[in-house]
């Protein structure tokens, strides 16, 4: 990303800016969070998902990087948190279940990231921000690719697993819509 490049957007539209990117800090902090909490409980055995899981977790900290870097670019702090954005965070944290994690963390949560990154990167107000959208777009892809296919196989050798999934998808939406 060249940082160099000259940003110059009203203030309306930088403050929108800055509160996008705290969003995306404030998810991205549980999405770093997550992965490296259960990278640590899997049996050395299984080196190839504790490597996924530490590129994903180090994924994550370039993106807090980056989007607190733009989000500071041009103002003194990051925007407001939400209580309600919070409290689903915590949920996503506190879950014990890496299958329910990775489906609320790598499906649910950086599926739509997908689309707001996606948006940002066709129409943000400035190249920075179209740039580094873009480029944490292919990372979230693929986290979203690896939880997926994971949810999936699970899910083929175990049909059940899917009440359990459906049970979680609808907590996640009477959470978020509290």
């Amino acid at each position: 990303i060249d940082w160099a490049q000259p940003v110059e957007l009203p203030d309306e539209v930088e403050d929108a800016v800055v509160q996008v990117m705290t969003y995306l800090v404030e998810n991205e902090t549980a999405a770093l969070v997550v992965p490296a909490r259960f990278a640590a409980r899997v049996h050395p055995h299984f080196r190839e998902v504790q490597q996924l899981l530490a590129v994903q977790a180090a994924d994550e900290a370039r993106h807090l990087e980056v989007f607190t870097r733009r989000g500071l670019l041009k103002r003194n702090q990051l925007g407001l948190s939400t209580v309600g954005g919070r409290a689903s965070l915590k949920t996503l944290i506190d879950e014990p279940d890496f299958e329910l994690a990775s489906l609320l963390l790598s499906v649910l949560g950086e599926g739509s990231f997908l689309s707001l990154l996606a948006f940002l990167r066709d129409r943000g107000p400035d190249p920075i921000t179209r740039e580094l959208a873009r480029l944490a777009g292919q990372d979230e892809a693929r986290h979203v690719a690896f939880g997926l296919a994971h949810l999936a196989r699970k899910a083929e050798k175990e049909p059940a697993v899917l009440e359990r999934y459906a049970a979680a998808i609808d907590a996640a939406t009477r959470d978020a819509e509290a």
